[in-house]
């Protein structure tokens, strides 16, 4: 396939598939077609992509001069979308076909793979929004693994866009998508934490996130420099006892549902330290005995609110 046929069709334009039809045709790289099942995003992608035909069920003719086709719906429906389009009359030997699952592997493609389509798996490391023209790949990494006639064609169309494509193997999939998930989701989470924490106490809304952004940025900056044991900070690094302890007491009292989870991420911060010996063991020794006092009460403890 030349640089010049690579001509997409998209199925399952929602966050991922329309900020990558807006790249590529951005790119020069010619986007036939985008499909969603639903009614008021297609609307919403009918305007943002005007010389686009955005439709709800694929339209085999698209499809077929397309040789490059992207699948951009939910994990759980990968292998069926697989499987539906294979019984398209559809040629499928010389295509490429991805996927931009982070857990699974090209082989849920297989359904394709059998009809002669080169099948490959790019997953963007990063978080979308619903805005899609606040969506910047250009310099995104994207871990692909695949066949390699797709794989060659999937560097050169992420080059296109300005995305740092790196191979991987199918085992490496997984632990790549779930340390995702702990840098992108559970920050997420642990903000909502924190929140809650402020909420809990009364203090207006307008303070839950801008007095914390210097201190989440330096973080950031932090890690981008030096290893999670050197970017550490906090009482837990400085082994103050008191303070942690203090910590746990006020939760007890006000949030029970949040002490095992500051609990089991206070034990794996003191990991990280260089404290002596005696402060670790006083630091090991208060979380610990917050364990059973705490997870006998889990099952009847409120959760935070939103």
């Amino acid at each position: 396939m030349n640089e010049e046929d690579f001509t997409v069709y998209i199925v399952g334009a929602g966050r991922v598939g329309a900020t990558l039809a807006r790249h590529f045709q951005q790119a020069g790289i010619p986007v036939t077609g985008l499909v969603h099942r639903d009614f008021h995003k297609r609307e919403v992608l009918k305007k943002q992509f005007p010389h686009l035909a955005v439709t709800e069920q694929v339209v085999p003719e698209a499809l077929d001069g397309s040789p490059v086709v992207w699948i951009t719906v939910q994990d759980d429906y990968l292998s069926e979308v697989a499987a539906q389009l294979a019984r398209l009359p559809v040629q499928w030997s010389g295509k490429a076909c991805f996927h931009c699952s982070g857990a699974w592997s090209s082989e849920v493609l297989e359904a394709l793979a059998r009809q002669g389509a080169a099948t490959a798996a790019a997953h963007p490391i990063y978080a979308f929004s619903e805005e899609i023209a606040e969506n910047s790949l250009q310099g995104v990494y994207f871990d692909i693994e695949g066949n390699q006639t797709a794989l060659a064609i999937g560097e050169t169309l992420l080059s296109r866009i300005g995305a740092h494509p790196f191979r991987v193997t199918p085992e490496q999939k997984l632990p790549l998508h779930l340390a995702a998930s702990m840098y992108s989701n559970f920050l997420v989470t642990l903000a909502h934490m924190a929140q809650t924490v402020l909420r809990q106490a009364g203090i207006q809304e307008s303070l839950h996130w801008e007095p914390y952004r210097p201190l989440i940025e330096s973080t950031l900056r932090n890690l981008t420099r030096f290893s999670p044991e050197n970017a550490l900070t906090g009482p837990i690094k400085r082994g103050d006892v008191a303070t942690v302890r203090r910590h746990l007491e006020y939760l007890r009292r006000r949030i029970p549902s949040l002490v095992p989870v500051y609990r089991r991420l206070a034990q794996h911060t003191l990991r990280l330290t260089s404290l002596s010996e005696s402060v670790a063991r006083q630091m090991h020794r208060l979380l610990e005995e917050e364990a059973p006092r705490q997870e006998n009460n889990t099952d009847n403890a409120p959760s935070p609110k939103s």
